[in-house]
């Protein structure tokens, strides 16, 4: 008991320093699984983007390959 009332200040800041340290880890456990969901949802759009501009992409092919069929029809 002599040690507890000795020394109860330095007990009190390891406690408060243990619970700041848990504190700390379930926030940084929550900030890791929000980058993650951040990197997933870029990476989603990216894969839209890169999917509308393929399409621009093979519209813009065909209708080449329809202009050029219909010039050798011409001739």
């Amino acid at each position: 008991m002599n040690f507890i009332q000795e020394y109860w200040e330095q007990i009190a800041v390891i406690g408060f320093a243990i619970l700041a340290l848990i504190r700390m880890k379930f926030e940084l456990d929550s900030l890791k699984k929000d980058v993650a969901d951040l990197n997933s949802r870029a990476t989603y759009i990216d894969v839209v983007r890169l999917k509308a501009e393929m399409e621009v992409v093979n519209r813009n092919i065909t209708s080449l390959w329809d202009k050029f069929n219909s010039l050798i029809k011409k001739d």
